[in-house]
């Protein structure tokens, strides 16, 4: 939820939306999961759609999970306000359902993926993510 405006050079988020097909099919290729560190940035040098956010207060903006984004500076000084409300899968995503009853983050994958995602199958037992207040993010 936007509760200023962000004019553009004021601290939007960067955002890559042509990042999302690479995460999709790096992610399709590691079954096993990746740890919640991992370099994501290294996508970048594959994109070249690359955005800055600009909106108004009152605007709801949602990316796609799957989408690089990043903080930016704000040399414009202005103030801006937002809030950002992450959400976590009750059950993982299921790109065989018996239904077709794909949810929107299914379908994307699927479109990027084609059939042979159908066969898809998580290897290793799915880990929590902790809340960021309990990131440990040093290099062991």
């Amino acid at each position: 939820v936007i509760w200023s405006d962000i004019k553009p050079r004021s601290g939007g988020t960067f955002f890559i939306p042509d990042s999302v097909d690479h995460i999709i099919k790096f992610l399709c290729q590691h079954p096993a999961g990746v740890n919640h560190t991992y370099g994501w940035n290294r996508f970048a040098k594959d994109c070249s759609d690359f955005r800055e956010l600009t909106a108004s207060a009152g605007d709801i903006v949602i990316l796609h999970p799957f989408m690089l984004h990043a903080r930016s500076n704000n040399p414009s000084g202005r103030i801006r306000y937002m809030n950002n409300k992450c959400v976590s899968l009750w059950e993982p995503f299921n790109f065989n359902r018996a239904d077709s009853n794909y949810n929107v983050i299914e379908e994307k994958c699927r479109s990027v993926i084609g059939n042979k995602i159908e066969s898809f199958k998580i290897t290793s037992p799915r880990v929590c993510t902790p809340d960021k207040s309990r990131l440990d993010l040093t290099d062991e």
